[in-house]
């Protein structure tokens, strides 16, 4: 489940950085904001499952349940990001990915 969740975040943040780079700046940092929330559930949820809390896997619907809500937010979106949103992003991004590796 570890590395099917991480593949999955690991496709929401492509995707968002892909959006994040065609939106205007409050877009982005909204999208920025959903990001972590959803990294930080991710991880939530990825220490539930590491200590064998079984419902972790109860939780894992909500979290396709996010991803989606990510996509949906992500559809349509135009403008650039800025050097301090990438930041933010590689920040939000290294924080998964460091959890993940534990």
């Amino acid at each position: 489940m570890k590395k099917l969740v991480f593949f999955q975040a690991l496709l929401i943040a492509v995707v968002m950085l892909v959006s994040c780079s065609s939106t205007g700046s409050a877009d982005c940092d909204s999208m920025l904001d959903s990001y972590e929330q959803y990294v930080n559930k991710y991880i939530a949820l990825l220490k539930k499952a590491s200590n064998g809390d079984m419902t972790a896997m109860a939780e894992y619907a909500g979290l396709m349940q996010k991803a989606q809500e990510l996509s949906d937010k992500m559809d349509g979106a135009q403008g650039d990001m800025s050097a301090s949103k990438w930041a933010r992003y590689v920040k939000i991004t290294t924080k998964m990915t460091t959890a993940a590796q534990e």
